[in-house]
């Protein structure tokens, strides 16, 4: 059986991604997955324009939000509050 690992093939997608969202890397927890149309678009070869989803399990769930409510570059518009 052939054992795939995921490699980073092009490591200023998250340079970019830093750039549009306002450093979000520095907030994920470990294994946090993003994925969305903004990573799409620069993937292929496009502006970073569209959205950035983050996938997280609910071990890390409160700490992600955590990290997001400590930030003075990220604001609650509307939910609830962790």
């Amino acid at each position: 059986m052939v054992e795939y690992f995921k490699t980073k093939e092009q490591p200023f997608i998250i340079e970019i991604i830093d750039e549009k969202f306002d450093n979000i890397s520095t907030m994920l927890t470990d294994n946090a997955a993003v994925y969305g149309s903004s990573l799409t678009s620069i993937i292929s070869g496009l502006p970073a324009n569209g959205d950035l989803d983050i996938a997280v399990s609910h071990i890390e769930f409160i700490e992600l939000c955590t990290n997001f409510a400590n930030s003075s570059k990220w604001k609650q518009i509307s939910g609830n509050i962790i």
